[in-house]
């Protein structure tokens, strides 16, 4: 009766509007060739909506102001209105290859995947050779479900920059998603090897030896995860349904008994705890951990029914 959570992902996605390179601020008529020299702002430094809307009413064409002043709206979580300024940038330069950029990184959050790709494909088409531009595509292509052509951008960017460490990380949720395990492994792999403390890495590479039945591999993901991270309740959670799978019920059972420390509102850890008590013998405690599932999980639950059933059988022998 055993029923395994689904292991959870997590995506290093870096679609962080705040950070991205973002072209000059200058408030001067632009004559000529348009100036799409990037500069680096740095992240925590708040872009002013009202500035930029006063360069825009003195100087209606300043392209940089629409671009600026789109990255402001974003930064403040108003993507549409970002998207709006993006696109009056693109308009007064169809070239500007950071607007389409913006611009689908706005369309993306907002889930218009279409939208996005279109304005990626406008990116590469302009600059061939960014690699941000195919890992962000990739990126809208792992979120709208089409692993495979993630797996090609998040190539493609780590053919033209080697180094690029979340392109690696990411190729890696594709493969995952994607059933191809071991291809899944190399990258996280490739991943830990430049940067030993990136736990997500770790988690996710232990997920995968999970589904690859390399049980032993998984145990010393999950391991140096928590070692890395004491606080990290899923990488118990997942520990614990390897040392389950592998027999280890005292193990397991510790496992999940710190996971539900970490969460205590996490209905799945008491339901394979539950398993792990019964199967070691101790239906008392099977079914305080049941009862207590009952209790946390949502109504629609697909083992709501399965675990009453097993209360029912479970009762009757515990009673004096």
């Amino acid at each position: 009766m055993k029923w395994h959570e689904t292991l959870k992902i997590w995506a290093f996605v870096l679609l962080g509007l705040g950070v991205l390179m973002m072209a000059c601020t200058s408030g001067e008529p632009t004559e000529g060739p348009v100036d799409r020299t990037p500069t680096r702002v740095d992240p925590g430094q708040e872009l002013t909506v009202e500035d930029y809307t006063e360069t825009i009413e003195s100087n209606s064409q300043d392209v940089h102001a629409y671009f600026n002043r789109g990255l402001a709206h974003a930064q403040s979580g108003n993507l549409e209105q970002a998207i709006e300024d993006f696109t009056k940038a693109i308009e007064l330069d169809p070239d500007y290859a950071l607007a389409y950029g913006n611009r689908a990184i706005a369309h993306d959050l907002l889930g218009n995947q279409e939208e996005a790709i279109r304005d990626f494909d406008k990116v590469i088409e302009l600059e061939s050779g960014d690699a941000l531009a195919y890992f962000n595509r990739g990126n809208t292509h792992k979120n709208s479900g089409h692993p495979e052509q993630a797996v090609r951008d998040y190539t493609k960017a780590i053919e033209l920059d080697p180094d690029f460490v979340p392109a690696y990380f990411n190729r890696g949720n594709a493969y995952f998603d994607a059933g191809e395990l071991q291809q899944a492994i190399q990258d996280y792999s490739k991943v830990i090897e430049s940067e030993p403390g990136f736990v997500n890495a770790r988690f996710n590479r232990g997920n995968a030896y999970y589904y690859s039945g390399e049980l032993e591999q998984a145990i010393r993901d999950y391991t140096r995860v928590v070692e890395l991270d004491p606080a990290f309740a899923s990488a118990y959670f997942n520990r614990g349904l390897a040392h389950y799978d592998s027999g280890n019920l005292e193990q397991a059972i510790e496992d999940f008994t710190k996971a539900i420390e970490l969460a205590p509102e996490d209905a799945l850890s008491y339901f394979n705890r539950g398993n792990a008590y019964y199967d070691a013998g101790n239906p008392e405690l099977a079914v305080r951990d049941f009862e207590r599932y009952l209790e946390l999980a949502p109504a629609d639950a697909p083992n709501l029914e399965g675990v009453k059933k097993m209360l029912d059988q479970l009762k009757p022998e515990i009673m004096p």
